[in-house]
C-alpha cells in the first residue's frame, strides 16, 4: 500500500512541476515591457560659399567660406548644444595648403562649440594656395564632425 501511495505522490508531484513550468513560461511570454527612451536632436549643418568683397583678404590667395549652423533648411533649431570640429584637407593627392587666420598648413582643423539658445551662423574664411606657389586647381574636402555637449 505504501508503494502505491509513493507512486501516486510522485505522479502528482511530476504533474505539478510540469504545469507550474508551463504556467511560469506563459506568464513571462505574456508580460508586456514598456521602454521609454529620450533621444536628442542635434542639428549641425554646414554650407560652403563664396567670400564677399567686403570679407576678402588682400593677400592674393583664393578663399572660400564655410558656414556652420545649428538649424536646418526648415529653420528647425538643434535641441541640444554641441561641439564640432571643422576639417579642410587635400583631396586625392592634391598639393594645396590651407590657411585660417593666416596660419597655413596642409590641412585646417577648427574646433568650437554652439548652443541651442537661438539660430546661429558661424563663418570661417579658409584661404587656399598651392605648396609650390603655382596657379593650379586644388581639390579639397570639408568635413564637419558634431558631438552633443550634454
Amino acid at each position: 500500500m505504501n508503494r502505491k501511495k509513493i507512486i501516486i505522490m510522485l505522479l502528482v508531484l511530476t504533474m505539478v512541476v510540469i504545469v507550474g513550468k508551463e504556467t511560469y513560461a506563459y506568464y513571462f511570454s505574456r508580460t508586456n515591457v514598456s521602454i521609454k527612451a529620450d533621444s536628442s536632436n542635434v542639428i549641425c549643418d554646414a554650407a560652403i560659399g563664396e567670400v564677399s568683397q567686403a570679407e576678402k583678404g588682400k593677400l592674393g590667395y583664393s578663399e572660400f567660406k564655410v558656414t556652420v549652423k545649428n538649424y536646418d533648411t526648415s529653420d528647425n533649431l538643434s535641441k541640444e548644444p554641441f561641439s564640432y570640429t571643422l576639417t579642410v584637407e587635400n583631396n586625392n593627392g592634391n598639393n594645396g595648403v590651407f590657411g585660417y587666420n593666416n596660419n597655413f598648413d596642409s590641412g585646417v582643423s577648427i574646433t568650437d562649440t554652439m548652443t541651442n539658445s537661438g539660430k546661429t551662423d558661424r563663418d570661417y574664411i579658409i584661404q587656399v594656395k598651392t605648396s609650390d606657389g603655382l596657379g593650379e586647381n586644388v581639390g579639397y574636402k570639408v568635413k564637419l564632425k558634431c558631438t552633443q555637449s550634454n
